[in-house]
């Protein structure tokens, strides 16, 4: 981060008070293209939040999002590092189509049936 986006947080951090600001990010957008699971470029746009240095943000620091060309969008996990926010990501979310998304899975059966002996 330079040294203006640090001086920013600082700032507006101390000015909660005059700002109103309860929460910031700076954000880098990068476009990248990569290759799906059938092994077609995907054009991405992929924007990076980061929450700032201030250590009471640290757990949840930065946040990835993506949107793909098929206009699939997918928001990843609050993480304390880039490095865990590539690497958690759901990159392979962002290869179906946004009307044929996967629903979300179902929470597991508990064992035994009320009622049942």
């Amino acid at each position: 981060m330079d040294l203006l986006v640090e001086k920013v947080f600082e700032v507006l951090g101390r000015k909660q008070r005059l700002t109103g600001v309860c929460e910031m990010y700076h954000h880098l957008t990068f476009r990248l293209f990569r290759y799906t699971e059938s092994g077609e470029v995907q054009d991405v746009m992929l924007e990076v939040s980061d929450a700032g240095p201030d250590p009471k943000h640290a757990q949840y620091r930065y946040r990835l999002a993506a949107t793909a060309d098929n206009g699939r969008r997918v928001v990843g996990s609050r993480c304390p590092s880039i490095d865990i926010c590539v690497a958690v990501f759901r990159w392979h979310a962002l290869d179906f189509p946004p009307e044929n998304f996967p629903p979300p899975p179902k929470p597991a059966r508990r064992n035994g049936r009320k009622g049942k002996t």
